[in-house]
């Protein structure tokens, strides 16, 4: 099975040779990697180079992103599964083996493991992610995020999406649904993108597992948590995700919670008054979003969500939402 993997850098000397030494430790695979490097100047490149000097690298030169990122490195590649790991991510040795199993069936669009968090509560792990939620207010959250692991995510099952710091994608599938390699859409800088891969892949009648003895650590949020640049970002892309890939039948179906959380959403401003200045930007990437949408349409894309509808969480996901803002 030959596995192709991105990884992105930027200014992650603290983490990245962990990660890579995770990857090229990976049992039962043939590896294909290549490191994209969005501008570091930490000296993580040189470490990396150090370390690895046989890994192919792509120097971006400046930040792209998490999307753009990804891109160059899915294009540069030629794996039969395409691998996207985060830089704050390590692998047990037989992570991809786990899902490359998990998506034998050939209607299996991708694969994501159990991540969990580095810390731990009382000798205890704490989960990082189960994979992609999405409840009826489509507020977007990783499923068991911040609980403690009492086995109850142990199930392999289908799930709404794969979270986007470990996930395998079959290339044949990304090719169908991204012929010209944007396989994450590039209106999203960072955050949101992986959502709105799973929601194109599901709607295009493919399935995302859930594969739990596939285990890893990630160190969420990594450089940026917390930061401005984050909260605008996660508060814009909500937007530019709907824009994109939702109809007006569907969300009419779930009108109250959507309403409900959009009230939350004007709390979080209230809160983080800074929000505003990004007002903008969110005119912008929503205006880019629908000129996306029209090709996708034209190309003969369904929007809103059909066979993912089964995968709602009810609610409108106010729990999650204040543990993280």
């Amino acid at each position: 099975m030959r596995i192709s993997a991105s990884v992105i850098n930027w200014n992650n000397r603290d983490c990245i040779v962990r990660c890579l030494n995770s990857l090229f430790l990976q049992a039962g695979v043939e590896l294909d990697p290549v490191l994209i490097d969005n501008g570091s100047q930490d000296g993580s490149l040189d470490l990396v180079r150090e370390h690895f000097p046989n890994i192919k690298i792509i120097l971006a030169g400046t930040n792209l992103g998490f999307s753009a990122a990804h891109n160059l490195g899915y294009r540069a590649t030629k794996g039969e599964w395409h691998f996207v790991l985060n830089s704050d991510v390590e692998l047990e040795k037989d992570y991809l083996l786990k899902c490359a199993e998990a998506g034998a069936d050939s209607g299996v669009g991708s694969v994501t493991g159990k991540l969990l968090r580095f810390e731990q509560v009382n000798g205890q792990n704490i989960i990082d992610s189960a994979g992609i939620e999405m409840f009826a207010s489509r507020r977007v959250w990783d499923r068991g995020a911040g609980q403690i692991d009492h086995g109850q995510f142990d199930k392999q099952e289908e799930v709404f999406g794969s979270c986007g710091a470990a996930a395998i994608y079959r290339r044949s599938m990304l090719e169908q649904i991204s012929p010209d390699g944007e396989i994450f859409a590039e209106v999203f800088f960072a955050y949101y993108e992986d959502v709105d891969l799973a929601w194109r892949i599901a709607e295009a009648g493919w399935r995302h597992i859930y594969q739990p003895a596939a285990q890893a650590k990630h160190v969420r949020g990594g450089s940026t948590k917390g930061s401005a640049t984050t909260r605008k970002l996660v508060f814009c892309n909500r937007y530019v995700l709907l824009a994109r890939n939702e109809s007006f039948s569907s969300s009419i179906r779930n009108i109250g919670p959507i309403l409900f959380f959009e009230i939350f959403q004007c709390l979080r401003v209230c809160r983080y008054p800074s929000l505003i200045l990004s007002i903008p930007h969110l005119i912008r990437s929503v205006a880019r979003a629908l000129r996306e949408r029209k090709a996708m349409k034209q190309d003969g894309r369904h929007f809103g969500l059909g066979s993912s509808r089964k995968f709602l969480v009810s609610g409108a996901g106010i729990s999650s939402w204040l543990k993280r803002n």
